[in-house]
């Protein structure tokens, strides 16, 4: 399994540079608290095709926690799935958000637990097709699309099933939105404390 992990590239952490300034970003930059409204983080390095995986473990009782993925251009002002570039999963209902839109997907997460979230992409982007003519058209009304590509999570060690696939190529950065004492801790790899070598 191609896995991002630490073992072939650069020590992967929350980067500064692409994180709110509201956020407390400590432990080596790889544990966040959040203080009022919802604000983002992304990490140091992203993802153009293969897989990238992470898990972060709850270390608050109160607040709200999104994790997922996004491209540079996430809102950090805002929590993630907020906008078109990123993707994620919410602790208090369960629900997952992209470009604002919320659906029903799992359990919520709490306190302790240990969330693995991956991405898998893939590197052919293929045009959505326009059913109003016969052929293909390149438009620049057309959403652009990654076939064969998924996001999915994981609860301490159980698949919850894909939450989002066709994901709009680009490159895709771990990002986590805290609000109100949402606090995590994450773990880049190369060694988790659920393997999900089995589940790609």
């Amino acid at each position: 399994m191609n896995l991002l992990d630490q073992r072939r590239t650069p020590k992967i952490c929350i980067s500064s540079e692409l994180s709110h300034g509201g956020l407390e970003i400590y432990n080596n930059n790889l544990s966040l608290k959040g203080y009022g409204g919802y604000r983002s983080a992304l990490s140091t390095h992203g993802l153009l095709s293969g897989n990238f995986y992470y898990e972060a473990q709850i270390e608050s009782k109160s607040g709200n926690i999104r994790l997922g993925f996004g491209q540079k251009n996430t809102d950090i002002y805002a929590p993630a799935g907020y906008d078109k570039y990123s993707y994620s999963y919410g602790d208090a209902n369960g629900y997952i958000f992209h470009n604002s839109v919320r659906k029903t997907y799992s359990d919520t997460y709490k306190y302790k637990d240990i969330i693995g979230v991956l991405l898998s992409i893939n590197t052919e982007p293929t045009v959505l097709k326009d059913y109003t003519r016969s052929t293909l058209v390149l438009d620049s009304s057309l959403k652009f699309v990654s076939r064969f590509s998924f996001i999915k999570f994981f609860k301490n060690g159980e698949d919850l099933g894909i939450a989002f696939s066709n994901i709009n190529p680009g490159i895709y950065h771990a990002v986590v939105s805290l609000y109100c004492g949402g606090e995590v801790s994450l773990n880049f790899g190369p060694f988790f404390a659920y393997p999900i070598d089995n589940h790609i």
